[in-house]
């Protein structure tokens, strides 16, 4: 069965083949507390997670350089006030290696993120 919800001290009481993260850590002060949760739980159940977040590419940069990019929509920085931590797809990666990812592999298509095994 495929569940929805929040993460919460009472997730952990279920088993669930995989956690899906979409978008969110980028809105999180402190993300690695979270990831590090999805990963003890992982590593616990023997499950996997997704996790999706935005790129901030080198090749991005010169976009922080022209005016009014958070008020347009449309445009790379629209609303990017609301993004409190930025990720690259290197610091994703050594954050996943940090927490014991055994694998982690980046889908460039659909909706972009990693897939992580622990």
């Amino acid at each position: 069965p495929l569940v929805s919800g929040l993460w919460t001290p009472d997730s952990h009481q279920e088993k669930y083949d995989l956690i899906v993260s979409i978008s969110t850590l980028e809105h999180l002060e402190q993300p690695r507390t979270l990831f590090s949760e999805i990963s003890e739980y992982c590593s616990k159940h023997s499950s996997a997670t997704f996790i999706s977040v935005p790129y901030f590419e080198k090749e991005s940069w010169p976009e922080l350089l022209k005016e009014n990019t958070a008020e347009t929509p449309g445009t790379f920085l629209y609303l990017s006030d609301v993004h409190i931590i930025h990720f690259t797809k290197r610091g994703f990666v050594k954050m996943a290696s940090d927490f014991g990812a055994e694998s982690v592999t980046y889908f460039p298509r659909g909706w972009l993120g990693h897939w992580v095994e622990f």
